[in-house]
């Protein structure tokens, strides 16, 4: 509508009779205005109107957001996989992530990736193993130990935590000890202490032995495949001992 202005103000001077229709011409402009006539030249840039009494429901479009508005996740109604989810990565996660944020641990060398996703609601550790493949150490061909006397570590069958958290642990090899007459153990240890064991198999045991275990593990602390047979003659020969560990969740 725009702003108003007096109808024909000449024709209404101080001291004389006026012409009642002027009145009611000025009345009905101002009518007109007031009733749905109301646009932006009638507000003043600092009329400071109160956000309840603008009628906006679903007519904010994208033009009106500025680039750098910076509006927070929660007051949109997108689903949470269209969020701009924090992402990083390298060898250590982000100093103050938030809940849903994700990393990529990428410094277990050869080609390995583990993705992780940050659960606030995890007691200890809070980021939660949601890909990747097993972290694998295997060496290759028989390692002889015959006489071996209490369990020791098959030679190049160790490596170190990645990160402390808890993790599932396929271990095993092929063994033989049918050239004596001991029984075969076979155990997978972290830090020193047995995490699980194939106890006692029988004297001239040949064939694989192998199993999923869950463990708990400390950053940088050893895990390994250990072995040792018993008996008046010892002799055992493991091939191809190895272990591949994949996260659940980690700190």
């Amino acid at each position: 509508m725009g702003a108003y202005n007096v109808v024909n103000r000449a024709a209404m001077q101080a001291g004389q009779a006026e012409d009642i229709s002027q009145v009611v011409a000025n009345f009905d402009a101002i009518a007109a205005v007031l009733n749905g006539g109301i646009d932006n030249t009638n507000v003043a840039s600092g009329a400071a109107i109160a956000y309840a009494k603008l009628l906006l429901t679903n007519s904010i479009v994208n033009a009106d957001i500025a680039v750098g508005a910076a509006i927070d996740q929660t007051k949109l109604n997108v689903p949470i996989l269209g969020r701009n989810v924090g992402w990083s990565k390298g060898s250590t996660p982000p100093a103050t992530p938030s809940d849903g944020d994700l990393w990529m641990l990428d410094n277990l060398g050869q080609g390995y990736y583990w993705l992780f996703r940050y659960v606030a609601a995890e007691a200890t550790y809070k980021w939660v193993c949601i890909g990747g493949t097993p972290y694998v150490i295997r060496v290759q061909g028989a390692q002889n130990m015959s006489g071996v006397a209490g369990y020791q570590v098959v030679p190049g069958c160790t490596g170190t935590w990645p990160r402390s958290g808890d993790y599932n642990v396929e271990w095993g090899a092929w063994t033989d000890n049918t050239g004596g007459n001991g029984q075969t153990y076979l155990r997978f240890t972290s830090g020193g202490t047995q995490i699980d064991e194939f106890p006692g198999r029988a004297n001239g045991f040949r064939g694989v032995l192998s199993m999923v275990s869950p463990a708990n593990g400390t950053q940088s602390q050893a895990c390994q495949v250990e072995a040792h047979t018993n008996g008046g003659t010892p002799s055992l020969f493991t091939e191809n001992p190895y272990f591949a560990i994949m996260p659940r969740r980690v700190s």
